[in-house]
């Protein structure tokens, strides 16, 4: 009986001070210039860094950020549409979450948007920001470029270039980070490349090798009969299991391999007339062959490489660019679309008033896979006396019908020699002087 009620005596010696020292704690005043202190009028905490973003889908955005402060009780995430200053709340997390979907942006497929992560506790604004646009940034990807390609996928872009003595190089950059995922020297003054999602196929002296990217492991060769191969263009199909190469040599061929069977030869055929490039059609079940001097394209079916049918386009070296089951191309201050299947011109639109005489149609126009962005360079005037280079990008309706100029961006003096949209529309671009250019859609 004894030893228990020393046991309460002493707890009770134990609980005072302990009330005590909690009681002097919270008399303890805020350090008002500490803004550290969360208690404090100037508190500001830390803000949140690597703020990133990801365009997952066509009208999905992921944010993500990291954050740096042991006082917030979460973030606010707030949106604004075309401007950085009419900002509404989207949404709420805790302090431990670092990511958030925005599920209702790009749903016009039009607007640029601005993000901003604010401090939930904070009483001033600490806040974090990023945005996202249609081709907001320019990038410089390479110098002294000879020609590029860029994969169905949009991951890769091939770039060659002719070094001293005779000899070239092509490099398979990682679009993603910058990376250079291959690297093959040649020792020739022409060559030939197709891109696949995976592989990249060279043609030099009329020997075809096929490389794995990811490795540069040669994969499979063969030989054609030109030795020169100074007429020859080469293709990957869109699955990338097949590869089509015309070889203008007499008499003029053209080859189909497999390749996931180790380049069995599917197709071999003579007589072909005279052809600048091959596309395949976006489902593959085409096969498009152009006569870029005598402005003419040819459409194969994939199944026995049959002529379909051929038609001619009353211009000046026009580059047909197939989209979906149907071609488009710009001739005569116009352009059309043709229609694959029915075989007849499904729209037609004029040039929007564009006059452009630095530079030919062939080089002047594009469009994206999906056939819902034009792009088209035009001269606008910097003063009285000097011209830039203008690309305007417009949206189309689903029957190829001009919908809207939703973006223009400044090429300063340089002239575009190759351009080209990437399956995530990243639009690239090849000038005069050799630099090559990119910008991200997001």
């Amino acid at each position: 009986m004894e030893i228990l009620t020393k046991i309460k005596r002493l707890s009770l010696f134990i609980l005072f001070p302990l009330l005590l020292l909690s009681s002097c704690k919270e008399a303890v005043a805020p350090d008002y210039n500490n803004n550290n202190d969360p208690k404090s009028e100037l508190f500001q905490g830390q803000s949140p860094s690597n703020f990133k973003i990801y365009v997952l889908s066509q009208n999905v955005i992921k944010l993500e950020w990291q954050n740096n402060s042991n006082y917030t009780n979460g973030y606010v995430i707030e949106r604004s549409i075309n401007n950085d200053s009419n900002f509404t709340n989207i949404g709420l997390v805790d302090r431990n979450v670092t990511s958030f979907i925005d599920s209702a942006a790009l749903e016009n497929n039009l607007n640029a948007y601005y993000y901003r992560l604010r401090m939930k506790n904070t009483i001033t604004e600490n806040t974090a920001n990023i945005i996202t646009g249609h081709y907001i940034n320019k990038i410089k990807l390479a110098e002294n470029v000879d020609g590029f390609l860029v994969s169905p996928n949009g991951e890769y872009i091939a770039v060659y270039r002719k070094e001293s003595g005779g000899k070239g190089r092509v490099k398979v950059y990682n679009v993603s980070n910058g990376s250079v995922a291959f690297n093959f020297a040649y020792g020739a003054d022409f060559l030939v490349i197709a891109l696949s999602n995976n592989n990249i196929a060279i043609v030099i002296y009329g020997e075809l090798e096929i490389f794995r990217i990811k490795d540069g492991a040669l994969i499979a060769e063969t030989s054609i009969s030109n030795p020169f191969n100074n007429e020859t263009f080469v293709a990957f199909n869109h699955e990338g299991n097949t590869i089509a190469l015309y070889d203008d040599y007499e008499p003029q061929t053209l080859y189909v391999w497999n390749l996931e069977d180790s380049l069995s030869l599917k197709v071999e055929k003579e007589g072909y007339a005279e052809y600048w490039n091959l596309k395949f059609s976006e489902n593959d079940k085409y096969l498009v062959a152009i006569a870029l001097d005598i402005n003419k394209y040819t459409v194969y079916d994939t199944n026995m490489y049959e002529k379909i049918f051929s038609a001619g386009i009353n211009g000046h070296y026009v580059i047909p660019h197939v989209v979906n089951q149907d071609i488009f191309f710009y001739v005569s201050n116009s352009f059309c679309f043709y229609d694959l299947n029915q075989k007849t011109i499904v729209s037609s639109f004029n040039d929007l008033d564009y006059v452009i005489d630095e530079f030919g149609s062939r080089d002047r126009v594009n469009i994206n896979n999906a056939g819902s962005i034009l792009s088209v360079f035009r001269t606008a005037k910097n003063d009285s006396i000097n011209s830039k280079i203008i690309i305007d990008f417009w949206s189309l309706t689903s029957d190829y019908k001009i919908f809207k100029r939703f973006k223009t961006i400044d090429l300063g003096n340089e002239i575009p020699t190759d351009n080209a949209f990437s399956s995530h529309n990243d639009f690239i671009v090849r000038t005069n002087s050799g630099n090559l250019y990119l910008w991200k859609y997001y």
